[in-house]
């Protein structure tokens, strides 16, 4: 301890910075504590090249490794390094929130590879796979990884789990010829599974989760890409019905591995039907939310993900409008929150004001949810129940007493409410701000075809029916609506 009290010296931001941890966050003061050096160097290290050079380091010595326990040793001495090294940029304000995010995804991709490799090469060594190079042997081995969710978005937070969906092509071209391409890929895929997963005296790298595959509760961990074109195309259209969170996913996966074609067709078919979006999925999806919950919020006990104005309705609003006219508009398929609400505004699909709020809310939530699970390590989005104990958190976030961080957490909260309980009602985006549609553009102006798709209504042919002047433009702009149709206010685009 001698010596951090000399960086302590040196440098006395650091005492702040290390008291905060040893208050609030069990998980990283034991980090702290048990390797000393270790955190002195992080302390005076320039945060890009450590990580990168870690990573780096940590990938060779897995590529040595020549047992499945050194891999393990090696794999959880990297994350728990990262783990400290980032949550130190993110406490002392080194890196911004999305930086986290992508340092920790980084973390994931640079894990699952190392993992899956030394798996494969395994595999080779025992004869049931023929690569024609060691180095690389995922290349033609017919397996697809896909990184869903968050990861697919680059964008995990503190101790999130890694969502993953492998494909096989049952022709796997460098599979030995007496071996079974299904019972090996599972073999392989619960191998990548334990490396990753299981608790060891050094902790683990990332919780795994493989129950985004088509099916789950029916099928292995890994699936033919045959099986899984064959569920996409019976069942891709109604993904978003049975599950926003599916839904979504899709529309944010990550490529891990290059597989054969038939492994990219099925990428391909999955990711647009995702995109097979109409208003009336959109709706059903908004009330199985409950867009119409009460308003009032409370902080102790608050959940900043999936309660009211949390982290998942930023999500769901841009994602609605994506699932909505991203079949027809290519450029709002992206996979990065931000990046998303970025695409809808520069599109006009929302306001710049609109983007600028819950850009700035999903920045101050992401946040607050590093921090919450940086206390014990543990998969979090709920503040303290206790006064106190948010009082202690909000010093924690570097607030200097509860009331102003819960005035600015309401803020936010009660912002990304308004926009979000509006969704499918009134203007929900201040788009009466925006240039009016050109009805008489035709295509040029893509809002015109978003405007009245046949399924936006119970009905599926009052619109065919001639208005009073005989067209439907003079609804869209008069803002009036039929029984059981919306008006032009909720869906402007």
């Amino acid at each position: 301890m001698a010596a951090i009290e000399g960086l302590i010296a040196r440098f006395p931001p650091a005492k702040t910075l290390l008291l905060g941890i040893a208050e609030a966050s069990p998980y990283l003061f034991d980090l702290v504590r048990v390797d000393a050096a270790r955190t002195i160097r992080l302390l005076e290290s320039e945060p890009e090249a450590h990580l990168a050079r870690l990573i780096e380091n940590a990938c060779r010595d897995v590529s040595a490794a020549s047992s499945e326990a050194d891999v393990m040793a090696s794999l959880r001495r990297m994350k728990s390094e990262a783990a400290l090294l980032v949550a130190l940029c993110d406490i002392g304000g080194v890196w911004p929130v999305m930086r986290v995010t992508a340092a920790l995804t980084d973390l994931a991709v640079a894990s699952v590879q190392s993992a899956l490799r030394y798996v494969l090469r395994q595999e080779a060594g025992r004869g049931r796979l023929l690569p024609p190079n060691l180095d690389s042997p995922e290349d033609n081995s017919g397996l697809t990884v896909l990184a869903m969710g968050k990861m697919g978005a680059g964008e995990l937070n503190y101790s999130s789990d890694i969502d993953l969906i492998v494909f096989f092509d049952l022709n796997a071209p460098t599979l030995a010829p007496d071996i079974e391409p299904q019972p090996f890929f599972v073999r392989v895929t619960q191998g990548l599974s334990r490396l990753l997963a299981q608790r060891t005296g050094d902790g683990y790298v990332f919780r795994v989760d493989l129950r985004r595959r088509p099916d789950p509760s029916s099928t292995p961990v890994a699936i033919s890409t045959a099986a899984a074109l064959h569920y996409y195309e019976r069942e891709g259209a109604h993904l978003g019905t049975r599950s926003h969170d599916q839904g979504a996913a899709l529309r944010r996966r990550r490529k891990r591995r290059r597989g054969a074609d038939r492994g990219n067709r099925a990428v391909r078919l999955a990711q647009a039907s995702g995109f097979r979006g109409t208003r009336r999925r959109a709706r059903h999806e908004a009330a199985d939310a409950d867009v119409s919950r009460a308003s009032e919020i409370a902080v102790e006990g608050h959940n900043v993900k999936v309660g009211l104005g949390g982290i998942r309705e930023i999500e769901f609003f841009a994602q609605t409008q994506q699932l909505i006219a991203g079949g027809r508009n290519p450029e709002l398929r992206v996979r990065p929150t931000l990046e998303a609400l970025d695409v809808l505004a520069s599109s006009n699909w929302i306001t710049f004001a609109a983007r600028d709020e819950l850009a700035a809310a999903y920045i101050f939530l992401r946040r607050v949810e590093h921090r919450l699970q940086m206390v014990a390590d543990e998969q979090t989005h709920t503040l303290p129940d206790e006064v106190e104990d948010v009082e202690r958190f909000a010093r924690f976030l570097g607030y200097g007493s509860r009331a102003v961080f819960a005035r600015d957490l309401l803020g936010h909260l009660n912002v990304v409410q308004a926009h979000y309980s509006k969704l499918f009602e009134g203007d929900p985006t201040g788009t009466v701000k925006l240039p009016a549609v050109d009805y008489s553009a035709g295509a040029v102006d893509a809002r015109c075809l978003n405007i009245w798709p046949r399924s936006a209504s119970r009905s599926r042919s009052w619109w065919r029916r001639p208005c009073s002047n005989g067209c439907a433009a003079s609804i869209a702009r008069s803002g009036g609506s039929r029984r059981g149709t919306p008006s032009s206010s909720s869906f402007p685009r």
